[in-house]
């Protein structure tokens, strides 16, 4: 439903979209992904640093532990944070080897 609201309304549609998703009790781990993606791609860094503090619980769980630290690494990517990027990957592969 987001990336429809994307197409047609853009990012701020969006973000109000996914911040509904957010709210929810507890809240959607796909919503966050989601809003930290839209963080990230709009270089809104208050709001991608935000939600990816609410993601850190997530970096060990087996279906969105990827998705995760995928980006953080990005994050720090888009801050210049080259070396830090680098870390996180190489710690996740050091703590799953086989995914």
């Amino acid at each position: 439903m987001a990336a429809i609201a994307y197409i047609f309304q853009g990012a701020d549609a969006v973000k109000t979209l996914l911040f509904q998703c957010i709210q929810i009790e507890p809240p959607t781990v796909t919503g966050l992904l989601a809003t930290a993606a839209l963080g990230i791609l709009h270089d809104d860094v208050n709001l991608t640093s935000l939600v990816l503090n609410e993601l850190k619980s997530y970096e060990n769980h087996h279906k969105y532990g990827y998705h995760v630290v995928t980006l953080s690494a990005y994050y720090q990517v888009i801050q210049g944070n080259l070396v830090q990027a680098i870390r996180i990957l190489i710690k996740a592969i050091f703590k799953h080897p086989s995914k």
